[in-house]
């Protein structure tokens, strides 16, 4: 008889938060969670949730304040949380920040809702929880293996004043490469980081990918819970099935209600568009399709967020310009 110890952890809780209004693609985020029936997600929101919910999703009503009185009591630290983006910094913290919640879970991860979940049990298998104790590296879906050391691994470097970064306003993006991955390296802990998701730049008209290769034409495509990379290559449609694609950044809305019935969703550049029938050749040609409304707004963005301390003080933009 195979020993308890010897099983596969397969108990996975996902943690997502979200603060303000939710998004208008949150009902598909939903839809993608419903076919990942093996892991178990939780969602702490300061928002009503009155549309269905698939059963094994959890969602916490919490005040941004509450958030706030909950991770200082839990890391027992003064902290200062201007924004909700802050909280990034924080993801390495949540196996003790919402321990609570995890105690029946092997593993514990956090995502993000700006994404489209594939079939995620491909990707995460038996062999990659047993193998490790740390799961990705990007913030959008990390998983860690439900151990007080590994829990408490984020404040256990020797190199990076996590105090300092859980205590500062700014952000420091923490909860990826240059933070918990490089905690982990420095430990000597076993990370799994093969990228197997798509990860949509942020500034770029067309959907291509900053982790992946990209093709012309390409498309993505969530299909009866797969998330598949369709192109292609010499003449030839091909296809690369993903565990997820994340849209960072995006005011993705839907073309209808009818997309939330749908088999297939194709992601545009702004919209998420039902589709049936077969994906074929000229299913890609035709739906590869630049957004340059997303692209000029985040263009404006750049540029108005590095002229904001001008604006503060003026007289500053003599320091970037170029001496007569």
């Amino acid at each position: 008889m195979e020993s308890i110890a010897k099983r596969p952890p397969r108990k996975i809780g996902i943690i997502a938060v979200w603060m303000g209004n939710l998004p208008s693609y949150f009902p598909v985020w939903l839809r993608t969670l419903e076919t990942n029936s093996s892991f178990d997600f939780f969602l702490f929101t300061d928002q009503p949730v009155e549309m269905k919910k698939p059963d094994n999703l959890k969602v916490v009503s919490m005040s941004f304040t509450e958030l706030k009185s909950l991770i200082a009591e839990k890391l027992f630290l003064k902290v200062n949380i201007p924004h909700a983006y802050k909280l990034t910094d924080f993801k390495p913290a949540y196996g003790e920040i919402f321990s609570d919640y995890l105690i029946n879970y092997n593993f514990w991860g956090y995502c993000d809702i700006d994404l489209l979940f594939g079939d995620l049990k491909k990707f995460i298998t038996d062999d990659i929880l047993l193998s490790f104790k740390k799961i990705f590296s990007r913030g959008h879906l990390t998983l860690y293996r439900n151990e007080p050391l590994i829990n408490a691994a984020y404040r256990s470097s020797g190199s990076l004043d996590t105090k300092k970064i859980l205590q500062s306003p700014d952000n420091y993006s923490f909860d990826e490469w240059f933070g918990i991955h490089r905690i982990f390296e420095d430990l000597g802990i076993p990370q799994y980081n093969k990228e197997i998701m798509g990860d949509i730049k942020v500034l770029s008209p067309r959907l291509e990918c900053s982790n992946t290769r990209n093709y012309r034409p390409q498309i993505f495509v969530w299909e009866e819970g797969s998330v598949r990379q369709y192109y292609i290559e010499e003449g030839v449609l091909k296809m690369t099935e993903l565990a997820y694609v994340h849209f960072q950044k995006r005011k993705i809305t839907l073309s209808g209600q009818d997309v939330l019935r749908s088999r297939v969703m194709i992601l545009n550049p702004d919209t998420l568009l039902s589709f049936s029938g077969p994906i074929t050749a000229a299913t890609v040609r035709e739906y590869d399709r630049p957004g340059y409304n997303h692209y000029l707004h985040s263009q404006f963005k750049r540029i108005r967020k590095r002229l904001y301390p001008f604006k503060k003080d003026p007289s500053a933009i003599v320091k970037i310009l170029p001496e007569k």
